[in-house]
């Protein structure tokens, strides 16, 4: 009786991993759409890989032509490497802190200011 109650805990173990197993087992990625998608979260554009809707394809071809198609689409050029995409990183950076500058705030002078002669009595 004691080798019966021994032997359930064990099992009730192994089916619980069985179950486990199978909801991980979905299907492993191609290595160039994970090369891809870690180049795009170094280029910054993360929310373009939510967006892309990427279950939809079928095929990985298709997967690796969107996720190529949304680095040109940024800016890129040529073959993607984590040296362009950090560069490019940086440009889109640039550009957006550029387009955030409020023309209001700038101030226009005409060259140096002067002191005017009433400010320091003698």
């Amino acid at each position: 009786m004691e080798s019966s109650e021994e032997e359930e805990p064990t099992d009730k173990k192994a089916k619980q991993s069985k179950t486990k197993k199978s909801e991980k087992s979905n299907e492993p990625e191609d290595s160039r759409v994970v090369r891809l998608k870690k180049l795009i979260r170094i280029a910054g554009l993360q929310a373009k890989i939510r967006n892309a809707n990427l279950d939809e394809l079928k095929s990985v071809n298709a997967k690796v032509k969107r996720l190529k198609s949304i680095l040109e689409d940024a800016g890129l050029e040529g073959n993607p490497s984590v040296e362009r995409c950090k560069a490019l990183k940086a440009k889109l950076d640039f550009a957006k802190e550029i387009s955030e500058l409020d023309p209001g705030l700038i101030i226009s002078t005409q060259g140096r200011s002067r002191r005017q002669k009433n400010d320091f009595p003698l």
